[in-house]
């Protein structure tokens, strides 16, 4: 009995070696499959990391549209002000120089009339000093073409 229990038999050389290769199977599935699961996080992880990142840079572009349009909408806004200003001070200044043009055109007709008054005065002081060599009707001219 003794030399059975020293001596293996070969049932049991192979029970070792087989729990020893089922075992390592054992282990090496739970491994792979921890790997395996690591490796699907890890992926998920990027995937998800990768999401956010790219609806931040769109977040952001977004809103440098929206800030972009915004400033060209207000800078529109104040270029339409100016223009609107500049319009105006253009017709005021054309305005006024046609008031001046009439300023002018008035002194022009205040000149003939005063020359003309000159004149209708020299004609009425030649006329009352006896110096009219014409008619009377001569006379009544010089009056009507004022």
């Amino acid at each position: 009995m003794s030399s059975s229990s020293t001596v293996p038999s070969d049932n049991s050389d192979c029970k070792p070696s087989l729990s020893k290769v089922s075992c390592k199977r054992g282990h090496e599935a739970p491994a792979n499959q921890l790997s395996a699961s690591l490796a699907s996080m890890s992926m998920s992880f990027i995937q998800q990391f990768q999401q956010v990142q790219q609806d931040w840079l769109e977040h952001k572009h977004s809103c440098m549209d929206f800030n972009y349009w915004k400033v060209k909408e207000r800078k529109s806004a104040h270029v339409e002000d100016h223009e609107h200003q500049l319009q105006m001070q253009c017709e005021l200044h054309a305005h006024k120089q046609a008031m001046v043009a009439q300023e002018v055109e008035k002194m022009k007709l205040a000149v003939q009339l005063e020359q003309l008054c000159i004149q209708n005065l020299a004609l009425q002081k030649g006329i009352a000093g006896g110096e009219d060599q014409g008619t009377s009707s001569d006379s009544q001219n010089v009056h009507l073409t004022l």
